[in-house]
C-alpha cells in the first residue's frame, strides 16, 4: 500500500505541476522569447489526469465497502468530466463539478450515520461545531455574493448569477458535512482533517475563478486556481489512507 501511495503521489505531483506550467504558457502568464501554439484538446486530457489518477487510486485503496468509499471514485469520474467540459462547454462543465459535490456530501451523511456513536458521545461539542461552521459560512457567503454583485461585468454576473449562487451553496454542504465528518471522527484518526482541507482548497480555487471571471483577473490565476483545485482532489483522494 506505501508503494503505491508514494507512486501515486509522485505521477499526481508531476502531472499537475505539468499541467499548470503548459496552461501558464498558453494563457501567456508565463511569457517564453518564442511564441508557442499548443493544442487545446491534449491539454484538456492532461488536466483531466489528475482525477482520473485519483479514480484509480481510490479504488486499488479501497479499505471497506461502504457507500463514502464506493462512492469517491464516481465524484473523481464527476469531476474529471468537469474538467473536460468546461475548456468547451462551461454549463456542463458546472453541472458535472455540481453533481460530484452533491454524490460526496451524500457519502460524507452516510458516513456520519455509521460513526453515530461518536456523535452521540460528544453531541454538544458536535452540535455547537456544526452552529459555528454554519455561521461561518452564511457570513462569508453574505459578503461575498455582495462583492460579486458589484461585478467589473454586470451583464455578465446577471446572466450566471443564479448558476453561481446555486454552486456556492453545494460547495458549502461539501464543506459543512467534511467538516462535521472530521470533528466526529478527528479523536480517533487525526488525518481524517485531509477531508475538510479538501474541500476548503476546492472552495478557494472556486472563489478565486468567480473573482476572475467576475471582477478581474488575479496575477497567476492559473497557478492559483489549479494548485489549489489539484491539491484539493490529492487531499480528498487521500481519505482511503486516513479512513474514517
Amino acid at each position: 500500500m506505501q508503494i503505491v501511495t508514494i507512486s501515486y503521489t509522485i505521477i499526481f505531483v508531476l502531472t499537475s505541476a505539468l499541467y499548470i506550467l503548459l496552461e501558464s504558457f498558453r494563457t501567456e502568464e508565463i511569457r517564453l522569447k518564442k511564441e508557442i501554439t499548443l493544442p487545446i484538446v491534449p491539454l484538456t486530457i492532461l488536466k483531466m489526469m489528475p482525477a482520473i489518477l485519483a479514480i484509480i487510486f481510490t479504488i486499488i485503496t479501497m479499505p471497506k465497502t461502504s457507500v463514502l468509499y464506493i462512492i469517491l471514485p464516481i465524484t473523481f469520474f464527476l469531476f474529471a468530466i468537469g474538467d473536460f467540459f468546461m475548456e468547451i462547454q462551461k454549463p456542463i462543465g458546472i453541472l458535472s463539478f455540481g453533481l460530484g459535490h452533491i454524490t460526496i456530501s451524500t457519502g460524507y451523511v452516510f458516513a456520519l450515520i455509521e460513526v453515530k456513536e461518536e456523535i452521540i458521545a460528544n453531541k454538544i461539542g458536535f452540535i455547537i461545531f456544526g452552529v459555528i461552521i454554519v455561521l461561518i459560512l452564511t457570513i462569508d457567503a453574505f459578503f461575498f455574493t455582495r462583492y460579486l454583485s458589484r461585478s467589473s461585468y454586470p451583464e455578465k454576473y446577471q446572466r450566471y448569477k443564479y448558476v453561481a449562487l446555486f454552486y456556492e451553496s453545494l460547495l458549502s454542504l461539501h464543506l459543512v458535512v467534511a467538516s462535521l465528518l472530521t470533528f466526529a471522527v478527528f479523536k480517533i484518526n487525526p488525518g481524517i482533517i485531509v477531508i475538510a482541507l479538501g474541500i476548503l482548497l476546492f472552495t478557494i480555487s472556486d472563489k478565486i475563478i468567480m473573482i476572475r471571471e467576475f471582477h478581474f483577473k488575479p496575477r497567476k490565476s492559473v497557478l492559483l486556481i489549479m494548485a489549489a483545485y489539484y491539491l484539493a482532489l490529492f487531499s480528498i483522494s487521500l481519505q482511503t489512507i486516513f479512513q474514517y
